[in-house]
């Protein structure tokens, strides 16, 4: 009898213990369970929260690629600027280059036009000299032509007078001839006469 009250006695305990156990266990569940849907709740937060970190990150890369294009586009153009500054400053450099020596030519014309100017000034008046002097010439020479028509006049009358002096010198040497043709002959003939 006893034993079946100890054995009553140690179930009654281990109920009591068991019992004990589940409430605790029970309050443990709840308590985990409350955790549990507070974990929940705040993973269900936490996941909101990462899908907009996400979608913030991901808009940022997208801005960043985007400014990393532009960046890369802004180089570009930049480069291309760059490009054609040094382009336009060559050829700035050129122009200036070619101003310069169309400057000197420019000079060069203008002096070769002076000296041409300074020539023709300089034949002007030499040919107006000449023109001058032209002028006495044709004065002079129109008396030297009345005075050479009266030269050509007396040359005239003296090649006359020359002409008929010639005539008359042939005749006389004519005549000399024959008169010493004469006279040889006559002195022949007294030769002969007398014996010589």
């Amino acid at each position: 009898m006893k034993d079946m009250e100890t054995q009553l006695r140690q179930q009654q305990n281990l109920y009591s213990a068991v019992r004990n156990d589940r409430t605790g266990l029970s309050k443990s569940l709840t308590e985990a369970n409350d955790e549990i849907a507070d974990l929940k709740g705040k993973l269900r937060v936490l996941s909101h929260q990462f899908d907009q970190l996400k979608e913030e990150v991901e808009a940022k890369e997208a801005a960043l690629v985007k400014e990393s294009q532009l960046q890369f586009q802004l180089q570009k153009e930049k480069d291309e600027v760059v490009a054609q500054m040094d382009k336009v400053k060559s050829d700035v450099k050129e122009m200036k280059k070619a101003a310069a020596e169309a400057e000197r030519s420019h000079q060069m014309v203008k002096e070769r036009l002076k000296a041409t100017e300074d020539e023709l000034d300089k034949n002007k008046k030499l040919l107006e000299k000449a023109l001058h002097e032209r002028a006495q010439l044709d004065q002079k020479m129109g008396k030297s032509t009345e005075e050479l028509h009266q030269l050509k006049k007396k040359a005239v009358v003296q090649e006359r007078v020359l002409a008929r002096g010639e005539a008359q010198y042939k005749v006389l040497v004519k005549l000399l001839i024959c008169l010493l043709l004469k006279m040889l002959i006559d002195c022949r003939k007294e030769k002969r006469t007398y014996g010589f």
